[in-house]
């Protein structure tokens, strides 16, 4: 992840008002990881037109275990990260991929998570993460993968650092 944005300034300024041990600081995020039910207005505002586009609804047909708003999105990822493979090809692997990583974690949902773009923990939960290493599962996002880690720990105290209140993240797409 790039962490040129990182305001380390503004990041002091919030650790010093903390005092857990039991810290979670970051860009918080609850998501579901098998988007392949993802209603079709989540993605689309207005959501009509995209109800309306003929050519999607008869491409996505092609994955009927998967609602309209999912094929999109999985559309939409092959755009930008595959541009280069046969589409159909691209959202049959998203596809595969979504229900391999909620089957790898016993879960379609996530539990909270801090996006990728920097995170503070407290003493408690890089101790727990450090004696646990060689029993924790890996595969997948490490940013995801730290939720599933911190979610049967009681007491986390998750401070949310969204909003730029410490990172600058750019409005455009990188």
């Amino acid at each position: 992840d790039d962490d040129s944005f990182l305001q380390v300034p503004r990041l002091l300024g919030h650790l010093e008002q903390q005092a857990s041990e039991s810290l979670a600081l970051g860009f918080v995020m609850e998501t579901n990881l098998d988007w392949s039910g993802t209603h079709i207005c989540e993605l689309c505002d207005p959501c009509e037109p995209c109800r309306t586009e003929q050519d999607l609804q008869v491409f996505c047909r092609n994955f009927p275990d998967m609602a309209l708003g999912g094929c999109v999105m999985a559309i939409q990822n092959c755009r930008i990260f595959d541009e280069e493979k046969d589409m159909y090809e691209c959202v049959s692997q998203k596809r595969e991929g979504i229900h391999r990583l909620a089957e790898y974690f016993g879960s379609k949902t996530a539990p909270r998570w801090m996006l990728g773009m920097g995170w503070v923990f407290g003493k408690r939960l890089v101790q727990y993460i450090g004696r646990s290493a060689g029993h924790l599962k890996v595969r997948g996002a490490a940013d995801v993968a730290l939720g599933f880690w911190l979610a049967p720990l009681e007491g986390v105290s998750f401070v949310s650092m969204n909003e730029g209140r410490f990172h600058d993240y750019p409005d455009t797409r990188s």
